[in-house]
């Protein structure tokens, strides 16, 4: 379990320095607006997972937690699969 754990929190953690590097790239002269909407929006994700979290565990629903967590990275990869530019995709496919 530390090992996954470890694996887990190191993939967060660098997850985030490489969004901000991409919207600076992105947008420089927006690029305060964009990296606090992130960093926001980071926030308000981790209230929603800690207030399922929390309601899985006053309910003593412990097995559960791990389904509901599969179903939100499952959603995650179907909004990016769904978000992604034409061209992305196009090049992809070949």
């Amino acid at each position: 379990m530390a090992a996954s754990v470890a694996v887990w929190g190191l993939g967060f953690a660098s997850t985030n320095s490489m969004q901000q590097v991409r919207l600076v790239g992105a947008a420089p002269a927006l690029a305060s607006a964009s990296v606090s909407l992130n960093t926001s929006v980071l926030y308000i994700g981790q209230a929603i997972g800690s207030a399922i979290g929390g309601l899985l565990f006053a309910r003593e629903w412990l097995y559960a937690a791990g389904y509901v967590a599969t179903a939100f990275v499952a959603a995650a990869l179907v909004v990016v699969v769904i978000t992604r530019p034409r061209a992305a995709r196009a090049a992809a496919a070949e």
